[in-house]
Parts: structure tokens; C-alpha cells; sequence
């Protein structure tokens, strides 16, 4: 019977830590919550605004060794629910994600807040 239990127990272990970013001298959980809001909150994204924008996020994120677990998106304001290895910072991961994604929608040609 303790086997068993024992077992049952390692196998539980196993599933919980898996979720866990394992490097050479660390083990992290490290998650944020990022709300992106457009400029005085204006109505301007599109569904194929916001599909460019989680493109352009997770193309980032495989760049920097991050991951995009969660991409939501309204007409005024995203949300990314990201992983990250704590070498990175949050606000390189912002700087990076913002900069990026800023370019990409005014290239595309999309409607931006200001104008």
C-alpha cells in the first residue's frame, strides 16, 4: 500500500514541477500580466489588428526565450499572459513587445488612436 502511495505521489510531483522553467542553475515560475491599452483608451483595433499584434508578440517572445501562454484582445487593449526566465527583465520584455508590435501595425497600414 505505502508503494503505492509513493508512487502516486511522485507521479503528482512529476505533473506539478513540469510546469516549472528548468535552466543550468535555476528553476523559475516567473509570469506577468501584460494589459496593453491604446492612447486615451480609443476603439481601434480589429480582429485582423489584433491577429497581427499576437503574431508580432510571439514572434518576440520565440526571439527572447519567453512564451505567450494567453493573447486576448478588445478593440481598445490586449492582454499577453507571458512566461519569462529571469534573466530577462520586465521591461526589456515591454520595450521589445511594444516597440515591435508598433512598428508592424503602422507598416501594416492600420488605424492608429492619435490620427
Amino acid at each position: 500500500m505505502y508503494i503505492w502511495s509513493v508512487g502516486v505521489l511522485y507521479i503528482a510531483l512529476q505533473e506539478v514541477t513540469s510546469q516549472f522553467r528548468r535552466e543550468i542553475h535555476s528553476v523559475t515560475d516567473l509570469k506577468i500580466h501584460l494589459v496593453c491599452v491604446t492612447k486615451y483608451r480609443r476603439s481601434v483595433f480589429t480582429k485582423e489588428s489584433i491577429e497581427l499584434v499576437e503574431k508580432t508578440f510571439r514572434e518576440v517572445a520565440k526571439k527572447m526565450d519567453f512564451e505567450i501562454i494567453e493573447f486576448n484582445g478588445e478593440d481598445n487593449h490586449v492582454h499577453a499572459l507571458i512566461e519569462y526566465p529571469p534573466k530577462l527583465s520586465i521591461s526589456q520584455i515591454v520595450n521589445a513587445l511594444k516597440g515591435v508590435s508598433s512598428r508592424r501595425y503602422g507598416q501594416a497600414g492600420y488605424k492608429k488612436p492619435h490620427k
